[in-house]
């Protein structure tokens, strides 16, 4: 719920079919008050209105301008890039037939790039602990959320082709397709890279989401 502060400048939320600019007054004065957009939503739901009007109204109490666009790009971008490095390089590493300078090309590519991810992540850390209102950041969610997507379809197909394979040997006349450990090796090292980096990814978006972290306990 809204604290002291906010509650006693301005209790009483508008209703969901009063005008709109009751609704911005009233969502201004929350912001400036200190209220997040899970107590704004929460406020909301108490006053009739449904859960998903409610996350979407709340983030109406956001600054217009969105002041850490570069820093949620750059975490993003560089932790991809350096998985995806990572994972080309043992790719290269298990195959039966490396190519070394593809192999030398990711490899580098994962070492510039994984320091400025573990940087823009310290630096996320620091900005979100100076300013609550930092993680309901619009691009925020949005590069969290395509990051989580982009690695949940790599490491499928990833999965899918494997099986594919395996299925495709089991099918076929004894010895035509055998079924290769590089493949087995390779699909694994795509898994021990995109579980986590999904779950991290995954993990950030929702607490972005103010329908996923904030109204949960309002159901």
């Amino acid at each position: 719920m809204l604290s002291e502060q906010t509650t006693a400048t301005h209790s009483d939320p508008p209703r969901q079919t009063e005008p709109a600019p009751n609704l911005e007054a009233w969502l201004v004065t929350c912001r400036n008050a200190g209220a997040t957009p899970p107590e704004i939503a929460d406020t909301l739901i108490s006053a009739g209105w449904s859960a998903d009007h409610a996350a979407t109204a709340s983030l109406g109490s956001l600054r217009s301008t969105d002041q850490q666009q570069l820093l949620w790009f750059s975490l993003c971008w560089s932790a991809g890039l350096a998985a995806v490095g990572l994972t080309t390089t043992l790719h290269q590493m298990l195959s039966a037939y490396p190519n070394p300078q593809l192999a030398a090309l990711t490899l580098t590519v994962s070492l510039v790039m994984a320091p400025i991810a573990f940087l823009c992540n310290w630096l996320a850390g620091r900005t979100e602990e100076s300013s609550m209102f930092a993680v309901w950041s619009p691009s925020r969610r949005l590069w969290f959320g395509t990051l989580a997507s982009c690695t949940a379809i790599v490491g499928l197909v990833r999965l899918i082709s494997y099986l594919y394979t395996v299925m495709f040997s089991l099918l076929s006349p004894r010895g035509q397709i055998p079924l290769d450990g590089r493949d087995f090796a390779q699909v694994m090292v795509s898994l021990a890279v995109a579980i986590p980096m999904f779950t991290w990814s995954f993990t950030q978006w929702r607490r972005s989401n103010v329908a996923i972290s904030g109204l949960r306990r309002s159901a």
